[in-house]
């Protein structure tokens, strides 16, 4: 849940909440607590900060199928997409510098 408090997300375990029929209003609405729905709630959150959103996981917690290093093959990436890789700069521009060189080699 630690992605969950650090982008504002309200998160719910569908394992906790099975029998929960109370209805929910939220702009979006992001299935699973892997990597994906943490990386579309990341960009997410700093394109449209004012949206509310909501994650649902069926386990008990977050990246326990796909996300979890035992479970994936650990295979590189491109790194286009990391915001890590892709620091803004202080006159606001963003340097590709370092997401380029990871891509270069893989």
């Amino acid at each position: 849940m630690l992605f969950s408090m650090a982008v504002g997300l309200n998160a719910v375990s569908m394992a906790a909440k099975a029998k929960a029929s109370e209805e929910q209003e939220t702009d979006v609405l992001l299935i699973g607590g892997g990597i994906m729905s943490a990386t579309l709630g990341t960009y997410l959150r700093e394109l449209e900060p004012e949206w509310s959103m909501t994650m649902v996981e069926r386990l008990e917690g977050v990246a326990q199928e796909s996300s979890n290093g035992w479970n994936n093959a650990g295979t590189g990436h491109s790194a286009l997409m990391e915001l890590n890789y892709t620091p803004q700069n202080a006159d606001g521009s963003i340097s590709i510098e370092k997401a380029v060189a990871i891509n270069e080699a893989l």
